[in-house]
C-alpha cells in the first residue's frame, strides 16, 4: 500500500485462521520498470488472523524479494463497510467480464490476474479461454496469474486437442497438482508454480515454445509430461521421488527433448533414483534413499537417464 497512490492498495476478505509459517501469505505480481514484464513475489508465513479485525500490511518490494514493512491492526466489529471488500461469488460470467476488462485496459502487456476457488470447476477455466479468444488479442501474448485455485483440471489450457488459446507466461502460486494434458500444445514460454507437487501425464506435451519451468516442490511427474518441449532451457524441480517412464530407455518425461541444453535445478534433498518396472507395464524412477549429490551421476550431470547441461543443488 502506497498512501500517495490509491491504486496501489488491495482489499481481501479472509477467514480467521491459525498461524502457519510454511505457507505463502501474500503473492503479488509487479510490472518491472523498463522491461514492462510482470515479476512475481511471495511472502511466506501466514500469521494468526482474528475475527473482527482489519489488518493493513505495507509492503516493501526490492529487486529480488518483497517484505512486510509495517502492520496495523484495527477493530472492525463495528463501522463502515470496507470499499471493495464485499464478498462475491465467482461465476462463469464474472470470469468472462473480468478477463475482458483486464485485457481491454492492458495497453501493452496483456496481464490477467484472477482469484478462483481452491476447487475451481472446469467451467471456470473454459470461461477464461473463451474470454481470451473473444478479446481479439494475439494468440500467445497473455500473461495469466491464477490465485487461490489448487488444481489445474485435465485439458484446462489444452491447445492441441482442446482448442485453448495460447498463453505467454503463467503464474500459479497456490496450485499443488496439474492434471493430465492440462497445457498440452500450448504456446506458453514460462510457468512459475512454486507449490506444485505433482505433474500428470502429458501435462506440457508439445509445448514447443516453453523455455523456463519453475516448480520447486515438484516430486511426482507422469509419463511424457514435458515430451517434445524442444526449447526448454531452465527447469527447477523439488526432490524427485516418483517419475514415470514408458520403457527402460525411452519415453521419459523429457522424451524428444535435447536435455544437454537444459540447466536443471533440484532440491538439496534429492536422492538417487532407480528405474523399476511397475504394475501397468511401464517403469518408474523411485528413490533409493541415498543422496544423489554424492553420486557419479551428479558428477556427470545425469539423472532420469538424461544428461543435462548442468545440475544444480538448491536449498529451498
Amino acid at each position: 500500500m502506497d498512501d500517495s497512490n490509491p491504486n496501489s492498495s488491495w482489499v481481501a476478505l479472509v477467514a480467521p485462521n491459525a498461524e502457519d509459517a510454511n505457507k505463502d501469505f501474500i503473492c503479488i505480481s509487479v510490472q518491472e520498470n523498463g522491461t514492462g514484464m510482470a515479476k512475481a513475489y511471495s511472502i511466506k508465513g501466514i500469521p494468526n488472523l482474528e475475527s473482527g479485525k482489519s489488518y493493513t500490511y505495507k509492503l516493501k518490494i526490492g529487486k529480488d524479494k518483497a517484505i512486510i514493512d509495517n502492520v496495523t491492526v484495527t477493530d472492525r466489529k463495528e463501522g463502515a463497510v470496507i470499499p471493495g471488500g464485499e464478498a462475491s461469488v465467482v461465476t462463469v460470467e464474472s470470469i468472462k467480464k473480468s478477463v475482458a476488462k483486464q485485457l481491454e485496459s492492458s495497453k501493452y502487456d496483456k496481464n490477467v490476474i484472477l482469484t478462483l476457488p481452491s476447487n475451481a470447476s472446469s467451467s471456470l477455466f473454459d470461461a477464461i479461454n473463451t474470454a481470451i479468444k473473444n478479446s481479439g488479442v494475439e494468440d500467445g501474448t497473455v500473461n495469466l496469474a491464477l490465485m487461490g485455485v489448487m488444481t489445474i483440471p485435465e485439458y484446462a489450457f489444452n491447445s492441441l486437442s482442446g482448442g485453448a488459446p495460447g498463453l505467454l507466461r503463467v503464474y500459479l502460486p497456490d496450485v499443488t497438482i496439474i492434471k493430465r494434458q492440462a497445457f498440452e500444445g500450448n504456446k506458453l514460454m514460462d510457468i512459475d508454480a512454486p507449490n506444485v507437487e505433482e505433474i500428470e501425464f502429458k501435462a506440457f506435451y508439445k509445448c514447443t515454445q516453453l523455455q523456463d519451468v519453475s516448480m520447486c516442490k515438484a516430486s511426482k511427474i507422469g509419463l511424457f509430461a514435458f515430451s517434445e518441449c524442444k526449447f526448454l532451457r531452465s527447469v527447477w524441480f523439488g526432490a524427485l521421488s516418483s517419475v514415470r517412464s514408458a520403457t527402460h530407455d525411452m519415453g521419459g518425461i523429457f522424451d524428444k527433448v535435447e536435455t544437454a541444453d537444459i540447466e536443471l535445478s533440484l532440491s538439496a534433498r534429492q536422492t538417487k533414483l532407480d528405474l523399476i518396472p511397475t504394475y501397468d507395464a511401464n517403469y518408474e524412477w523411485s528413490s533409493t534413499g541415498q543422496s544423489y549429490w554424492d553420486s557419479e551421476d551428479y558428477t556427470n550431470n545425469k539423472i532420469l537417464g538424461y544428461t543435462f547441461a548442468r545440475i544444480h543443488s538448491v536449498d529451498y
